[in-house]
């Protein structure tokens, strides 16, 4: 996998929402890897790289997102080459930039260093309850309606009902407008209780989809969601903490 290609699918897919600061860059075991948490600690993501890149060998951390997402995008400066370059620190070779060279234009990008980057929520095996990809035109149903009540609550909640996995917006026993809509049936699990997630979150994940790429949802029990997003570089897992009341 080239460098450019790997830097393209991050920039698209690593940074659904404004809220994250740092995204951790590394080989692991041969597998270039990412992870992230936004601000506030409920979303999480790990995303793994199908190919090797040869051109990552070492830990290093992106910053300043927004920013790079424009220098990869603005063709006048990364058309010409996308590089990263190391320094080296007592014998080690540290990725230390990234320099681009357009044309009559070129940018250099510093990295984080690895000593400062935030450490990240480790994540174990999870024992998924429910998984099913959904249907698209229930994805944008669920967009639809997640718009039309974010301004009553900033959360929806996930529920199952005779076998069906129920998305329901603002509170149904309550003197507010309410809705729900099936996201998806015969789930073959229940849910304990009521799951309750941010739906602003969850709209800038699906955002970060494309709307073309393989996506699978994962539900756990224990109040987890989770956004599996496949790209033709990478898999990611935006993985949601449930809200709690």
């Amino acid at each position: 996998m080239q460098f450019k290609t790997f830097l393209t699918d991050v920039i698209n897919h690593g940074y659904p929402t404004q809220d994250i600061e740092t995204l951790s860059i590394d080989n692991e075991n041969g597998v270039v890897t990412l992870r992230t948490f936004d601000s506030s600690r409920l979303l999480i993501i790990v995303g793994k790289f199908k190919e090797a890149c040869d051109d990552i060998t070492g830990k290093f951390g992106l910053s300043n997102i927004k920013m790079l997402k424009g220098i990869v995008n603005n063709k006048s400066i990364s058309d010409g080459g996308i590089i990263l370059k190391t320094r080296d620190i007592s014998g080690e070779k540290v990725p230390d930039r990234i320099e681009f060279k357009g044309k009559g234009a070129s940018a250099t990008f510093r990295l984080v260093d690895k000593r400062v980057i935030p450490d990240q929520p480790e994540i174990k095996e999870i024992p998924w309850d429910i998984e099913f990809s959904p249907d698209a035109e229930l994805l944008t149903m669920f967009k639809a309606m997640a718009l039309l009540y974010t301004e009553i609550d900033k959360n929806f909640i996930l529920r199952t009902e005779q076998g069906n996995l129920v998305v329901s917006f603002g509170l149904e026993t309550s003197s507010t407008h309410s809705g729900n809509m099936i996201l998806s049936e015969n789930v073959g699990a229940d849910i304990s209780g009521d799951l309750k997630f941010p739906i602003g979150l969850f709209l800038d994940i699906m955002k970060s989809s494309g709307g073309s790429e393989d996506v699978k949802i994962k539900i756990t029990n224990r109040g987890l969601l989770c956004v599996q997003i496949t790209t033709l570089a990478a898999t990611y897992d935006y993985m949601l903490k449930k809200v709690m009341d």
